[in-house]
This record gives C-alpha cells, structure tokens and sequence, in this order.
C-alpha cells in the first residue's frame, strides 16, 4: 500500500489497495472541522473545497432542502406526472402515520377508504436498496404467508434491520404516510405472489410520489442516516519542521468501477459510483421507472427528477438529459422514435454489469423497464431483452469483460454450459448470459475514432456507451420468425420468463474458411476492456474479417479444436457504409421505419423484407454494385446444437464483421454466400 501527500495543504492523498480495480481515496478536513478539501487525480486538476457533510443525514437543513426541493417539482414540473398513476395503489403498503406503529395495509383498503387519489392520503415512497450478501440478507425481516396476518396487525419496529428503520423514519419526515419495500410488501416464498408483484415493478416505482435511495449502503444491515466514515489524525508541520497543528484524514470513497473513473467530479456522480447501489442489478430499473428519487450519499443528499436535480448546499439545478444513461437510468417519460434503439443498447450496456444473488433475477429485473419502453412504441415485441424491429442490430452484442475475468476455462468455442443455460434460463442469442455487453464497435468499425475527434469525450470512450447519432445498419436478412414457447400464453410471459424461445432466420451464410485463413492477430486496441475475445483474420496476408467470440479467449487458440471452426456458421444479418457519416443509411430508423412487413402466426411473428437488402439505389444495376462493394457486413457465428445439427438448430457463438477491404465487405460475403434456413437457441 502507498501513500501520496500533494504540497498545498496537504491535500491529496492516494492509497492504492494491492488490486487492479480498487483504490480508497480520503479528504483532508480544515483544523476547524467545518471545511475540507476534496481529492484529485491530475495536477492539472483544480484543488475543491467542500463543506464537511454533516454527521446527521437527515438533520433540519437537509430535511427543508428536500421539502423544498419536492414542492418546487409538484408546483412546476408537470412531466414529473405523467407516469404517476394517481389511481394506482401497490398491493399491499407499510403504514408509518403512527409515530410508535407500523402495519401493512392492503391498497385497496386505502382507495376504499375514500379521499380524492390527489391529496397526501394516497401518496407512498418506495425505497430501492441492496439486501446485501446472503449473510447479511438472511437477517433481512420478511413477510411471509405464515406472519402475513400478524404484519396487518403490527411490523414490531426492533425487529427490522437499521435500514428500513431508517427509511420509515425518512418517509415519515418527508410528510409521506405509507411506504413501500420490496421484503415486506412481497409475500416471500410464495412464487405465486411474487410473480405477481414482480410484474407491477413498473407501476409500483412509476407511481410513487418518492423513491428513497442510500446509495452508501451496502446491505440492510447498514443505516443511512448517519455518516460516520473512518478518521485519523495527523500532525502538520512548516517548511521549517516546526509543529503547526493536525489534520483529519477522513475516508471519502472507494473506487471500484474502472467504466466510472472518468466520471464527473461533482458530489452527486461521486455517492452514486462509490456506493454499493449502483451495482445491484435491481436498483437500475427502480431508478429508471421512478419519476422522482430522494439519494442519501457520503457526501450529501441529492434530490432528482424527470426534469433536473439538485444537490444539498448548492442552489442551483443541473438539467438531466438522455445521455446520462451510463451512468444514471432515470428516463423521461417518452422518446422519440429515432432514439429507442440507441437509448436502450445504453441501457442493455451498463444493466449487464449489475449484479445479482440470484442470477435468474436478471430477466424480471428488467421486466418493468421493458414494459415502460414498450409503451413508447406500441406494436413492437420484447425478444429476450431485445426488440422485434431492431435485431438485425441489437443481436450484435459482443461480450466487452473487463480485465481480471478468469479465462482458464475459456477454451472453447462453445460454453459448455450453455445447453444447459437455454434448457432452463435463457436462449444463446441473448446477451443475459455476458457479465458486460456493448455495441459501440458497430459505429467505431465504420467511423473510426480519431485522436482530435472533438464529438467524442473521455466517459464514452471508457464506458463503450457513445452519445453521438448512429445511422444504423441495414437489416440483410430474408426472412424472421420470433417464436415463443407453447405454454407461454399470456402477455406479460415473455417480458419475465425468456426460457424456450427461438429465432428462425432465412438468410445468407457461409461456413468460416479456416483452412484458407492466416493465423488469427490479437485486437488490442482498448486500456480498459479485455480484448482477448476480439480477433482479427486474414486470407493471404489480406484482411478478411473480425471476430468478436462469447467464449474463446486467444490465449487458448493453440489448443482450441480446429474441428469446431469448420462447423461454424456465418450468418449475414446487416451492413453498413461510413462513407456518409451525415447521411442516414436506407433501412436504419432515421431513414425509412418502414421497410419491413410484420405478420402475427400465432405465438411467432414473422418479419419479410419488402427490398431486397442493400439494393436501395435507383441508379441502376451498376450503381447497386458500387453501393454494395463499400459497404461492410455484420453477422452472427453459429455452433450447431447436436451432431451435423440435422434439425437446423444452432447456438450463437459470437459476432463478426467485415469492412470493404481486401477480401472482406458485403459484397465478397454475397459472393460465396448461400440462402439457408436456420433457427437459433
């Protein structure tokens, strides 16, 4: 471990753990205590003086600022409304209007009760948390079908862990009579029930008048309201090294997430990336479904909305915008049509590195989030985390880990637990089986990045999650169908249970030429993500194409089964062109929403071109032969599921791309490409 004093003030201070991924950072607090001096990481980076938060979270100051805060957005923001369904009332409630009592309520019982659904009597809080380990969960107060009556009767408040005891205190001083949590509003045990609950998670977070959030908290075990971080003192001495005084050296924060080094300074981006919050895969679409959300941090307490957010002791308001999607989900209440592709791969991209207890819980955590998107467009299907009118793009996921991952098992082509991953969980297209996912090499491959890009910024280029318009690419598939399980048949099955279902695609492949190829070259192009799933090919000493595998790392190429490439598929799904950056590509969003048929069979639904893909020029056949000799081509590597795959079933392996280059681009694929029916698992 090391330490690091700057000159001035001595007031930086740097401790690095040992690890790759983990520093602790400290302030230096002024001798009078009240001020303190906030940390930096470059010399050129101005020295910040900050007051010393205040040990009581809660105290009067903090209590008016968020009343006031909460009053100012009810009298002017009415886009913080819209999705707070005045007439919505969870299924069951924590009732906190009595000082020394709490109790469920049933919602019903309040809407029957009477009273206008505007007034107080109808509001409640939720409060989006972490449980904590299982060590610490197991002594998380549960309702449970055998105490569910006694808890209409009485919660006894010496039985719940500091954090809710702190949360109901908050709702109660923030004027809000009931409250909502997850472990005692839910019948836990009961799958029935909590089913049930799971699928309202949009409406429960969506129509609350206030999300709690501790975003220091790292299990229910730890209170919020008090900030009592670790100190120490130490002597401060002149140039002459004569004793002046001491100083305290107060913990700030850890660091974990390297996507989130680059983040910016202010107190708000720091509680939310040195917390435990934001890692829970949970919490991301309790922050993104709520209109308005109350954060506790070590730093201060921070107020935010649909519109803008404030931070304790500042008294100004910081508009929120789309593009904070990396690091912050709160979404507004509707987007435009030509943004939902690129908003939600924002968001498949920074939700895949949440976490989770239970593994499983990924699909339902993300239910309500998709249910709100599907609101945003109406007659477009949820495929597995993905939607319906953009998989010709959202299925070119590639795996992004960071450095660190265990790869002494990543020998392979195929995971060998992937069969067993389909049977039960999910299929092999879908990206929920990745610890972290991105597409931002769909843009970057055609328009490369260059050092004097001034549209580009240190956060996109450290998170993978540009900001910056995408034409798109276009769909090259002949022929889709998206078919679900046959005992999924309700409307709400395949938005939390992905198990079973299958894509059946008609279109273009070709079997990967190994014995052609060179010896594959290592892509290191990135500090942060680690490349050793990202390949590139040559036939001849010319370029042929990328690779980007699910699962083969390039330090095991030697001992890889060669046998396998030769049973790869490749699978042409889309192209692109960066000749015109300022133009939209005909068939992307932006420039023709409607190149495409959609057809309901039953429990599948079929999508068929109505162009052929590509062929969008009205120049002639030699005009359509240049557009396509500059254009590069997208697709999916498949492994067949058993044998020879005499039933066309297929498991995705990983993505590749081809740039018009040497022996690669759409062009040279089509040449000796073969039309081919397929279904993916």
């Amino acid at each position: 471990m090391g330490v690091h004093l700057a000159n001035r003030w001595k007031s930086r201070i740097h401790l690095t753990a040992g690890t790759n991924d983990t520093c602790l950072i400290f302030t230096v607090e002024d001798p009078s205590g009240d001020m303190n001096l906030l940390p930096t990481f470059y010399p050129e980076d101005p020295f910040k003086l900050r007051a010393v938060p205040p040990r009581d979270v809660l105290q009067a100051t903090t209590k008016a600022f968020l009343q006031q805060a909460i009053e100012r957005c009810d009298v002017n923001h009415e886009e913080c409304k819209l999705n707070r369904n005045a007439c919505f009332l969870p299924t069951r409630l924590i009732d906190v209007r009595e000082e020394n009592v709490v109790r469920l309520v049933a919602g019903s019982t309040i809407i029957s009760s009477g009273g206008d659904s505007s007034s107080s009597a109808w509001k409640y809080a939720a409060l989006s948390y972490c449980w904590g380990p299982k060590s610490h969960a197991e002594y998380q107060l549960k309702t449970t079908v055998d105490n569910l009556d006694a808890h209409f009767t009485e919660i006894p408040m010496d039985t719940m862990p500091p954090l809710l005891q702190d949360a109901i205190y908050t709702t109660r001083e923030l004027g809000v009579p009931f409250l909502w949590i997850d472990s005692l509003c839910i019948i836990q045990g009961d799958k029935q029930d909590w089913d049930r609950e799971a699928g309202t998670m949009h409406k429960v977070y969506g129509s609350a008048y206030i999300t709690i959030c501790p975003t220091q908290s790292k299990s229910c075990k730890s209170g919020f309201l008090r900030r009592d971080p670790p100190s120490i003192s130490l002597p401060y001495r002149s140039s002459s090294g004569k004793p002046v005084g001491t100083y305290n050296i107060r913990y700030h924060r850890s660091w974990i997430w390297k996507m989130y080094f680059y983040v910016s300074g202010h107190p708000f981006s720091q509680d939310l990336i040195s917390g435990s919050w934001i890692r829970r895969g949970w919490t991301f679409q309790e922050a993104a479904l709520s209109s308005r959300m109350v954060l506790f941090g070590a730093a201060a307490a921070h107020f935010q909305c649909q519109r803008s957010r404030v931070t304790e002791g500042e008294s100004f308001e910081t508009p929120v915008e789309i593009s904070e999607l990396a690091l912050f989900p709160l979404l507004p209440n509707t987007l435009a049509e030509d943004n939902l592709d690129s908003a939600w791969k924002h968001i498949v991209s920074s939700y895949s590195q949440r976490k989770f207890t239970q593994s499983e819980d990924a699909i339902v955590a993300l239910a309500g989030l998709a249910r709100r998107f599907h609101s945003f467009q109406g007659t477009d299907e949820y495929c597995s985390g993905m939607w319906l009118s953009h998989l010709h793009e959202q299925l070119l996921w590639r795996s992004a880990e960071y450095e660190g991952s265990p790869w002494a098992s990543w020998t392979q082509l195929l995971d060998p637990q992937m069969p067993e991953k389909v049977r039960v969980f999910a299929p092999s297209w879908s990206w929920i089986h990745q610890k972290k996912v991105e597409y931002q090499y769909l843009k970057d491959s055609l328009f490369p990045r260059r050092p004097d890009d001034s549209s580009s910024n240190s956060q996109e280029e450290h998170s993978g999650m540009s900001t910056a318009a995408f034409p798109g690419l276009t769909g090259e598939t002949l022929g889709l169908v998206w078919r679900l399980p046959d005992n999924d048949n309700t409307a709400a099955g395949h938005f939390i249970q992905w198990r079973g279902q299958e894509l059946e695609i008609t279109g273009l492949t070709a079997r990967f030429p190994l014995a052609n190829a060179d010896r594959p070259l290592h892509i290191d192009n990135s500090a942060e993500v680690n490349t050793n799933l990202f390949w590139k090919w040559t036939i001849s000493n010319q370029y042929f194409c990328h690779t980007n595998w699910d699962f083969l790392n390039f330090g095991y190429w030697d001992r890889a089964d060669k046998g396998d490439f030769q049973r790869l598929r490749m699978l042409l799904l889309s192209s692109g062109s960066g000749e015109r950056p300022d133009a939209p590509t005909p068939g992307s969003a932006t420039a023709d929403n409607n190149n495409s048929e959609a057809m309901g069979v039953g429990a599948c639904t079929l999508i068929l071109p109505t162009h052929p893909p590509a062929e969008i020029s009205s120049g002639g056949e030699e005009s359509q032969k240049a557009e396509q000799n500059d254009r590069a081509a997208f697709g999916l590597f498949l492994f067949p599921a058993g044998g020879e795959s005499e039933d066309g079933k297929f498991y995705r392996v990983g993505t590749w791309y081809s740039l018009s280059e040497g022996k690669g681009g759409l062009a040279n694929f089509k040449r000796y490409a073969t039309a081919e029916t397929l279904v993916l698992i």
